[in-house]
């Protein structure tokens, strides 16, 4: 039996020295794969991640951080072929995305966005198959949808729909001026087929219309149609509606009439400068008042106002809503605290201490035959004597202190507050304190059925409430709360500790002007403290009574400044436009005038230039760049502005005219050709040899920006400094600099441009300076690569981009 249990135990160790290296070797192996995952995983490489854990699991799936890492990975890379695949198909590589969301759906079988992916392209690619097969299909799309979905597909087929929706007819004539037409005695048909036919419109009656018995005469010299129009229905009392930019209809001017003709418009105004649904209200309410229109609905959560009315209603609508909507004016707030404390203690004196207090106070106690007990049996009370009584003897204190202290807090927030809105500053601290009321009824165990505690927070140290109103002329009112608190001293109120808090506290409603200091508030409080204690009546001996007593002199002095400086960062936008009266019509019927488009009124003809001249008054040579000028009409000027906006032709090289010649210099571009230069102190250089190129600009006109990029040979050329030039700044006004040298790319990027409001510069300077030194010999080329002039208007100013060779031998 020993024997059997001997053999078992050998054959159990044999088995375990088999099995347990090959475990340990096969986590070793897990763990690996592992640590390669995650480094795959991090680096957004989710297939072979995916690939790692797999292998990692198959070594052994037992372990709960192999499956673990494999289920989260699952799920990134499954996510990751459906942005691929997404991404592919919109711009249209349908089969690509297929593939994609296959390999998304074979990755992550539970991934639902990936199936619906997938049956989504399936549709798509079978969409368009039927495209090819039959280009009537209704299935048909547009090329550049192939990729869209089919609820972005209804959207964009929704949004052409709603774009081809027409606008109220807006008349567009033959002309638009009536010169001397004057019409007598006539009805009001005639009227208006005279006028018609002399604008080149059409004009349509109503069936109902009669014609009034009355003549009417009627001189519209001078006028434009849409005048016209308004004269004759005001003199006819009819009721003119455009059909179209060529026709019109004509009927009687009545309720009834209008009701059934008169076109309404639906329009949708977003408002930019609400802050709440209250004020979306009030404009709504006002412009509804205005305007009485009777359809409008507000959409808080858009910002936005529906109306339906009359064209001219929903004009008058949106006249009202663009002049009430206007960003708020806003101010900042300099808040100045200044608070100084002085104080000042002396305490002096000598007196006696009993208790470990001033003054005398002894206790006679019974200590019979010397015991600490207190107690003596009556029989003993013949026998006490002096002996067997014991007393306190006070000691004496001795007290010459001085302190004096000083304290100074200075304090100076900023607030910053929109007009009519409250702001609130809070610089402090929280500070709890018990309340607490009384109630009848039962309470729980342990609980007093009448007392009820709650704690609140007061808010100490500074606190300020503004709400500020800005006016036109640079003034602003404030109505102020200023409060400055701190915790003096504590109480106990009932068992609890309770904060006695000391406050100082302003409140008024000022109006002061931008910038300036005002003092809102001021206390200087001075407090003098005397307390003298000892014995009584020794304290009082001449001399002697210092010995007896001890005298406190306490000097407080507190001085507290609160200021207030107003600073406007954005004042009120009102402009002249927004005060201006327009007529709206009568009381029944709103109307609204439109004054002629500049685009439609006759532009005068410009005068033909004179040809150009050279220094000695000899014609220049012509090109081909010479602009054809306008033919000139007769009996017509044109302004001294046309004719100096008139493009100057370009000046080639003529036989005759040499520097030898004097009084003829080479010539130049013309004043409205922009030019760019390098021009580098020397184009041949040694090595380790140091120079410097220049970009000059030449006859460029309100130059705002100038973002560029440098490229050179880094081979040849070393850049090692980038400075701006004095042109634009040469006004005085600062510039934005900025570079970012490359050097191992043999580039650098370079910014600069004039500060918001400045305005361009025109004229002729240097740009940016280039410092270079030469590291080898050889060639390099210096360009200017992404070069984009802009104006202040940020129009792209056109110019060529100069190079410039630097040789180093």
């Amino acid at each position: 039996m020993n024997r059997l249990a001997v053999l078992a135990a050998a054959c159990g160790l044999v088995f375990l020295a088999i099995t347990v290296p090959l475990a340990i070797a096969g986590n070793r192996k897990g763990d690996s794969l592992l640590e390669q995952g995650r480094a795959a995983e991090t680096a957004r490489e989710y297939d072979k991640a995916l690939e790692l854990y797999e292998k990692a699991v198959a070594a052994d799936p037992r372990d709960t951080g192999y499956i673990l890492a494999l289920r989260r990975v699952r799920f990134a890379a499954g996510q990751a072929h459906v942005d691929a695949g997404q991404k592919m198909r919109k711009e249209g590589k349908l089969q690509e995305a297929l593939s994609e969301f296959q390999r998304a759906f074979a990755i992550d079988p539970a991934s639902t966005i990936a199936e619906q992916e997938l049956r989504r392209t399936n549709a798509m690619i079978e969409r368009e198959k039927a495209k090819k097969e039959d280009p009537n299909s209704a299935a048909v799309t547009p090329g550049n949808e192939a990729g869209m979905t089919p609820a972005e597909t209804a959207r964009k087929d929704a949004e052409q729909r709603a774009s081809r929706i027409l606008p109220v007819p807006e008349l567009k004539p033959i002309s638009q001026e009536l010169l001397g037409l004057k019409m007598s005695n006539q009805g009001t048909k005639v009227l208006y087929e005279t006028l018609g036919k002399v604008a080149g419109i059409n004009v349509l009656f109503d069936s109902e219309f009669q014609d009034q018995q009355k003549k009417f005469s009627v001189d519209l010299s001078n006028t434009t149609l849409d005048e016209a129009l308004d004269y004759l229905a005001l003199l006819t009392k009819t009721f003119v509606k455009p059909l179209s930019g060529n026709t019109i209809f004509v009927t009687q001017d009545n309720v009834t009439k209008r009701r059934d003709y008169e076109e309404q418009v639906t329009r949708i105004f977003y408002l930019q400068n609400l802050t709440s649904p209250q004020e979306l209200q009030e404009v709504m309410t006002g412009m509804r008042t205005v305007t009485d229109v009777r359809k409008v609905f507000p959409v808080n959560s858009q910002s936005a106002i529906v109306v339906r009315g009359t064209a001219d209603q929903v004009a008058l609508a949106e006249k009202v809503l663009l002049d009430l909507d206007k960003a708020k004016p806003e101010v900042v707030v300099d808040v100045i605290v200044m608070e100084s404390n002085k104080d000042r203690t002396r305490d002096i004196g000598m007196s006696l201490v009993s208790g470990g207090k001033n003054g005398f106070s002894s206790t006679i106690t019974p200590t019979p035959g010397g015991s600490s007990s207190s107690s003596v049996s009556l029989k003993g009370l013949s026998s006490l004597g002096l002996g067997d009584w014991s007393a306190t003897v006070p000691g004496a204190f001795l007290e010459a202190l001085a302190k004096d202290s000083s304290s100074k807090v200075i304090t100076t927030p900023q607030v910053r507050a929109t007009d009519g809105q409250k702001a609130t500053l809070r610089l402090g601290d929280r500070y709890p304190y018990a309340t607490g009321s009384f109630q009848s009824g039962a309470g729980a165990v342990g609980v007093s059925p009448l007392v009820s505690t709650q704690f609140q927070f007061a808010e100490v140290g500074v606190n300020l409430d503004l709400t500020p109103r800005i006016h036109s002329n640079d003034e602003v009112s404030m109505q102020v709360e200023f409060e400055i608190s701190n915790i003096r001293d504590k109480v106990d109120v009932g068992g609890l500790s309770q904060p006695v808090i000391g406050q100082r506290k302003v409140s008024h409603i000022i109006r002061v002007r931008e910038g300036e200091v005002t003092l809102i508030g001021g206390l200087m409080q001075a407090t003098q403290t005397k307390v003298r204690s000892g014995l009584p009546g020794l304290m009082n001996l001449p001399f002697f009574g210092r010995f007896f007593s001890t005298d406190s002199i306490e000097n407080i002095n507190s001085d507290l400044l609160v200021a207030l400086v107003p600073h406007i960062v954005r004042g009120p936008e009102v402009t002249a436009e927004n005060v201006r009266a327009i007529a709206t019509g009568t009381e029944s019927i709103y109307k609204l005038s439109y004054s002629p488009k500049k685009e439609d009124k006759k532009a005068t003809p410009a005068a033909a230039p004179k040809p150009p001249t050279g220094p000695s008054g000899l014609p220049m040579a012509p090109s081909s760049r010479v602009t054809v000028p306008t033919p000139v009409v007769p009996g017509t000027e044109t302004p001294r502005s046309q004719v100096d906006n008139q493009p100057v032709p370009a000046v080639q090289s003529n036989p005759g005219i040499s520097p030898d010649n004097p009084g003829l210099g080479r010539p130049t571009a013309g004043p409205g050709t922009p030019t760019l230069l390098l021009r580098p102190s020397a184009s041949q250089v040694s090595p380790a040899e140091a120079f410097t190129v220049t970009l000059q600009v030449d006859n460029v006109t309100d130059l705002f920006t100038a973002p560029m990029r440098v490229t050179y040979d880094n081979k040849v050329l070393k850049l090692v400094e980038v400075t701006k030039g004095d042109f634009m700044g040469g006004d005085g006004q600062q510039v934005t600099f900025s570079e970012s040298k490359v050097d191992a790319q043999g580039m650098a990027i370079v910014n600069m441009n004039r500060l918001p409001g400045a305005g361009g510069i025109s004229g002729s300077g240097t740009l940016v300076n280039l410092k270079f030194t030469a590291v080898a010999a050889g060639t390099s080329q210096i360009t200017l690569a992404d070069l984009t002039m802009r104006d202040a208007r940020l129009q792209s100013i056109p110019v060529t981009a100069p190079v410039t060779s630097i040789t180093v031998k």
